[in-house]
């Protein structure tokens, strides 16, 4: 944030026995606009909003419902997946992956991501099942960064773990392990940019192709990651080490 200081008297001019402040005026529709920027960013300041699960509100989709929760901490505990998202907002896992846990108890995709920027950080996402892409989660045409989170045992036709649709994906210090599809076990990239680092894929099972990653015309970046004990291959597609 700038400070100003002696805006005016600095740029005023002594004409014999008066001083002329005309030429300082010139300075007063920038500090007006400073003024009005600084108002606006305190205003967006104070309408972002921590919102906590359960103890305001009782499950993670209530809380993502609410337009004001622009960070959603959630508390050590299992809650029922089927979350559908579509704004920026952040998941946050209050302790850590372990001990909080998102389910879909084998009836629905765990997380889906219809628009905006989404983080999703220090959370288990499990049991997810789709007959179509993303049985963990599904990121349509959306940012996604997952972070400090494991995604595991789900299932789905193509992308069992995670389903990258024409978006960006970023996925951090995690870990994607036993997830099952026909296409792309751990990740199926459709299309999307795919940036991958010091995380594990690993144990994962396609009946196709992509036992780790299947990567369809996107972009790949994997950097300090492993790929190991995936069915049939680790990976697939540009970008594969």
């Amino acid at each position: 944030m700038k400070r100003f200081s002696g805006l005016y008297c600095s740029t005023a001019k002594r004409t014999g026995t008066t001083v002329d402040f005309s030429s300082s005026r010139k300075g007063i529709p920038f500090v007006l606009l400073s003024v009005a920027l600084l108002v606006a960013l305190a205003a967006t300041v104070a309408h972002a909003k921590s919102c906590n699960v359960p103890s305001e509100f009782p499950t993670i989709q209530a809380a993502v419902a609410d337009a004001t929760c622009d960070k959603v901490n959630i508390a050590p505990g299992t809650y029922h997946g089927g979350v559908i998202i579509g704004r920026d907002v952040t998941l946050n896992g209050e302790d850590e992956a372990a001990t909080t846990i998102i389910d879909g108890r084998g009836v629905s995709e765990v997380v889906a991501v219809f628009a905006g920027s989404v983080t999703i950080k220090g959370v288990t996402i499990q049991n997810g099942n789709s007959p179509g892409a993303g049985g963990g989660i599904l990121n349509n045409e959306s940012t996604l960064i997952v972070t400090n989170s494991v995604i595991a045992d789900n299932t789905a036709s193509l992308g069992g773990g995670i389903f990258n649709n024409n978006g960006t994906l970023i996925v951090i210090n995690s870990v994607i392990a036993d997830n099952t599809a026909d296409i792309g076990g751990g990740i199926f990239n459709n299309n999307g940019t795919l940036i991958v680092t010091n995380s594990v894929i690993a144990d994962n099972t396609a009946g196709i192709s992509g036992g780790g990653i299947l990567n369809n015309n996107g972009t790949m970046t994997l950097t300090r990651t492993t790929l190991v004990n995936n069915t049939p291959d680790d990976c697939v597609g540009t970008g594969c080490p």
